[in-house]
């Protein structure tokens, strides 16, 4: 039996991304030595955090059949005969996502939350 896949069935799984960002900027006044005159600086307290609900993200899904049939023998393990449905072990990894998405910054990582302090002066 043959059925027709619906649009978008090979295509990656989509990704789950959510961030936020919190910061506060504050103005600093201080008295500068004998001059009696006050300067001012300013700094910027940040926080952002990525990926924030830590959600698996999966790389893309595995479309190559491997090759199944036996090449000496009839019975080799996991192989089939010409006109035979592929079996789960003969199919090997086809059609799952195996894998996330290997980068180590940007989209597809675990949660990273960094938090900086800037002083302008």
């Amino acid at each position: 039996m043959f059925a027709n896949p619906r649009i978008g069935a090979s295509s990656p799984p989509s990704t789950n991304w959510r961030s936020t960002s919190s910061w506060k900027a504050t103005q600093i006044a201080f008295a500068s030595g004998d001059s009696g005159k006050s300067r001012g600086a300013s700094g910027e307290l940040r926080l952002e955090i990525f990926n924030i609900f830590n959600a698996t993200n999966f790389a893309g899904i595995v479309g190559t059949l491997p090759n199944a049939l036996p090449s000496a023998s009839l019975t080799e393990a996991n192989k089939v005969q010409p006109g035979q449905p592929y079996t789960a072990g003969a199919a090997g990894t086809f059609g799952r996502a195996t894998s996330t998405v290997g980068t180590t910054v940007g989209i597809g990582t675990n949660r990273q939350i960094q938090l900086a302090f800037r002083l302008n002066f």
